[in-house]
């Protein structure tokens, strides 16, 4: 997967003339006397003489360093909601259950990387509106993985007061292949992805038990859904709604 930096302007962009090298960095280790490991703590012996860290993970702290963009390495729910607070990039590494909302700020950028790693909510939610992501800046979801919410307490009423969604979003948002968002509660507000700012779907999954997916214009000045390959599934897997009868403030689909 090669990417651009979110900071890359026009003219970063024309430095790089009609062509430019990608550099690759492979590690390989005779697995013999290391059955008894998995390949990624088979490469931390043989490479970083322990078998604590993911090997994978270091690969890409090495390439990220070298180009001064933070990379943090989370294992549990505390480090994965602290780094959601800072710029850069985060490699979840194990399976994470959080029991709060966690919250990305405006002007904040993150690229969340799930290492075959896998993201639930497990809380009773006490009749409140909550989600495991709140995001109000810049997401990108990437890499292997689940996230899952399942509200214990959602709004059963035919007109919701609150929404117990697997994410809110209400700056951008970007998911990509080999990611699945759920959402298995009851509700009728609860959303795989409750949009309400720029979502771009790039082949990842959506799936839900009621609607997987609400794109919704209330006073913001731009709300985008752009579906670029993937999947949105459930009972109602989209819904597009208006803040009134005017047409021309319908969210860009």
């Amino acid at each position: 997967q090669v990417a651009l930096s979110h900071e890359a302007n026009n003219e970063d962009v024309a430095k790089l003339g009609e062509t430019f090298e990608i550099l690759a960095l492979t590690q390989a280790v005779q697995v013999q006397n290391l059955e008894s490991l998995t390949r990624e703590k088979a490469l931390n012996v043989a490479f970083n003489g322990g078998e604590d860290a993911i090997a994978p993970a270091t690969l890409v702290k090495w390439f990220s360093e070298s180009e001064g963009l933070p990379v943090t390495v989370v294992t549990n729910a505390d480090e994965l909601a602290a780094a959601l607070k800072q710029d850069g990039t985060v490699l979840l590494t194990e399976d994470v259950t959080v029991t709060k909302t966690m919250e990305i700020d405006m002007n904040t950028s993150v690229d969340l990387v799930l290492v075959d790693a896998d993201l639930s909510f497990a809380v009773d939610n006490n009749g409140t509106a909550s989600a495991i992501i709140n995001n109000k800046g810049e997401l990108t979801l990437s890499g292997n993985g689940t996230l899952t919410f399942v509200a214990e307490d959602p709004d059963l009423s035919s007109i919701p007061a609150y929404a117990t969604n697997t994410i809110s979003n209400t700056g951008t948002l970007t998911i990509e292949a080999g990611v699945t968002v759920e959402n298995g509660s009851d509700g009728g507000a609860s959303y795989a992805v409750d949009n309400h700012g720029v979502f771009y779907l790039n082949g990842g999954t959506l799936t839900a038990k009621r609607c997987a997916l609400r794109v919704a214009k209330y006073n913001q000045d731009n709300v985008l859904f752009e579906m670029n390959g993937g999947l949105v599934e459930g009972a109602t897997p989209a819904w597009i709604q208006l803040p009134g009868s005017n047409a021309s403030d319908a969210p860009h689909i």
